[in-house]
């Protein structure tokens, strides 16, 4: 044999073992590896199997699970997620399970919990999407790391700024009205609720984010459906190495054919809304969800700019997001409310007493406290996400344990919202009163027992950009200034004082002003007659969400006048006035304005004062006449 021939077989040979060996390893070596690693830490679980996993029973559980009829509970755990009920059962609270050759880690314990999502940026980052996620997320604002995700959540605060959410509230009340006026004449008779919820979530959505009706939307909202569909009956199935790189399953086809359709249809509804700049029938973008992104993927900025992709992903993100999660909470909370009358009075007395015959106002859905409360229940009971995914970025210690890098964290909060150490042996019942106190009582105070909608940094866009500017913040100030002894008129939601300030300063404004130079009180009425008598020289107030210390003590405002220009700085001006320089350019204002009124040119415009000056002095009245005389001589 020659030698040619024997380096021709050899190669091949070669190419084969090593392929060999890296595929031993990846699915073979490296999970019985994470396997012993963790079992000598405590953490114990179904073994391994080779390439499938634990998938094949998984799909067992489920099936089983699914077979069976579900009697009239709210211990929906079992049902929704068998594997993870039965393995926490039997291995506790923390296991460790396959999902093919990929290790997840469950955790349910709230320590743990706890400091995962508190360092979920770099050493738990998000778990790369599957490719069938891919198809139906893309790099959206739920997938997205990194600096992607910092510039989408900058996009997406501009969207759910309080004032924002308040603006769309007529688009949300007249989507409402459409939907209640095709329930009329349907009292006694069957209705699928939960498919007029998805009409009206998707009417909502394509109203206030892209400016649409639901007829323009519909059919992205049907393909995302297919695509949801067709991930979640691929979540454990186990994909074959090799074969898929040969051969696609028909899911992955219809799931790539779904995916570029909704682009080109997002594309379309983004080409209605440039057309109408390009031919001047609009000024700009707009303002909803759809105009600010536009308005980005068109930055003159490169570092600013959307792409294509990261436009449609954003918009496919929002559409889907948006419409599941409000669908979920509408239907459960519905049917809970049918099934617990008593209930359904105490709500529909709070709606009555708060808002009678008007349409809801942002003012009263702040006081509906018992609506509050069972949607609270509602959303541990049925919460819209069974888990949230994250990965060991590198290798970490988690509490006691110290995990390799590489494998998945699985956070089980519907484990947690059905648990009875943390919520009692009630923990099954819809008990909206254990929520009167707040979340933070209701879950003694344990941050990780109860999160609906995720934890953390990336907690809820919408929800939490708007309870964190609106209340949590305002009032932290108000409880850290209380706290050195700095009082003031309570916080009001949104308002602040606004309300009281306007109705003090008609009151002061409709009286008449004597002959006196006391005219604190009717100049600043609020200060004077009210808040500076009863919470003495420095106290707090509120305009609007803005926090005001009001300080009239004379050794503070020294103090604050000394360090103006670095601790101190001016405030943010208001529409009127649009600009209240800072820093150089305050300097290079300041220096020509020094010329100007130098002491030589101040002098030097004298004499234009005085031009025709003697003539008007002496048509003064008789009483300033002594004045005028002496200031002559």
């Amino acid at each position: 044999m020659s030698a040619l021939v024997k380096l021709v077989i050899l190669v091949p040979c070669c190419f084969f073992l090593v392929a060999l060996i890296k595929f031993l390893y990846d699915y073979l070596w490296t999970p019985l590896r994470i396997q012993r690693t963790l079992n000598s830490q405590g953490i114990k679980g179904p073994p391994y199997r080779f390439i499938h996993g634990n998938n094949k029973e998984v799909a067992k559980m489920k099936r089983e699970a699914s077979s069976k009829p579900m009697g009239l509970t709210h211990d929906i755990f079992p049902k929704v997620q068998p594997h993870l009920y039965s393995w926490i059962n039997r291995y506790g609270k923390n296991f460790l399970f396959w999902n093919g050759v990929r290790a997840e880690l469950v955790i349910s314990e709230h320590e743990l919990i706890k400091e995962v999502v508190k360092n979920s940026e770099r050493t738990f980052p998000k778990r790369k999407p599957t490719v069938y996620l891919s198809k139906l997320l893309g790099n959206g604002l739920v997938t997205a790391e990194g600096e992607r995700w910092v510039k989408q959540r900058k996009l997406a605060n501009q969207v759910f700024h309080g004032e924002s959410l308040k603006n769309m509230i007529p688009a949300v009340i007249a989507s409402v009205e459409t939907m209640l006026a095709k329930w009329q004449g349907q009292e006694g008779k069957e209705m699928d609720v939960s498919k007029d919820f998805r009409l009206l979530t998707s009417e909502v959505i394509s109203r206030t984010a892209f400016g649409s009706s639901y007829l323009e939307g519909e059919k992205i909202f049907a393909m995302l459906n297919k695509l949801s569909i067709i991930m979640s009956r691929n979540v454990f199935k186990t994909r074959i190495p090799f074969i898929n790189k040969l051969w696609k399953p028909a899911d992955l086809l219809e799931s790539e054919e779904l995916a570029r359709e909704i682009q080109e249809c997002v594309m379309k509804i983004v080409k209605k809304r440039e057309d109408k700049v390009v031919n001047r029938e609009a000024d700009s973008f707009g303002n909803d969800f759809l105009g600010l992104h536009v308005n980005v993927y068109h930055d003159f900025y490169d570092d600013n700019r959307l792409s294509l992709e990261e436009l449609v992903d954003e918009c496919k993100t929002f559409y889907f997001a948006g419409q599941e999660t409000v669908n979920s909470l509408l239907a459960w909370t519905i049917l809970l409310l049918a099934i617990h009358g008593e209930w359904q009075e105490k709500a529909r007395s709070e709606v009555i007493h708060v808002f009678g015959n008007q349409n809801p106002h942002p003012e009263g859905i702040a006081k509906l406290k018992t609506m509050t409360m069972i949607i609270n229940e509602t959303l541990r009971l049925y919460g819209p996400s069974n888990g949230m995914m994250r990965k060991v970025g590198r290798e970490v210690r988690l509490g006691k344990l110290v995990l390799p890098a590489n494998i998945d964290i699985l956070i089980a909060n519907a484990a947690l919202h059905h648990d009875p150490q943390l919520w009692g042996d009630d923990v099954h019942l819809f008990k909206p009163e254990r929520f009167a106190e707040g979340i933070a009582k209701a879950t003694n105070y344990n941050a990780a027992a109860y999160f609906p909608f995720g934890l953390g940094p990336r907690f809820c866009v919408a929800l939490i950009k708007f309870l964190y500017d609106y209340l949590w913040i305002p009032l932290r100030i108000q409880h850290v200034l209380n706290s050195q002894e700095i009082k003031g008129h309570p916080y009001k939601f949104i308002h602040g004082n606004n309300k009281e300030v306007a109705e003090m300063r008609r009151e002061a404004s409709s009286k008449p002003l004597g002959l006196t130079h006391d005219i604190f009180p009717t100049l600043k009425p609020h200060m004077y007659s009210s808040w500076i008598k009863h919470f003495g020289k420095n106290y707090l107030c509120w305009d609007g969400v803005r926090a005001e210390l009001v300080i009239s003590d004379p050794e503070l405002i020294r103090e604050v006048l000394k360090y103006t220009e670095k601790t101190f700085r001016k405030r943010k001006p208001t529409i009127f006035p649009s600009k209240i320089f800072e820093g150089e350019k305050w300097l290079k204002q300041r220096k020509l304005v020094n010329h100007v009124f130098h002491g030589e040119s101040l002098k030097l415009s004298f004499p234009s004062h005085f031009i025709g000056a003697p003539s008007t002095w002496y048509q003064l009245p008789e009483l300033c006449v002594p004045a005028r005389r002496s200031s002559i001589s």
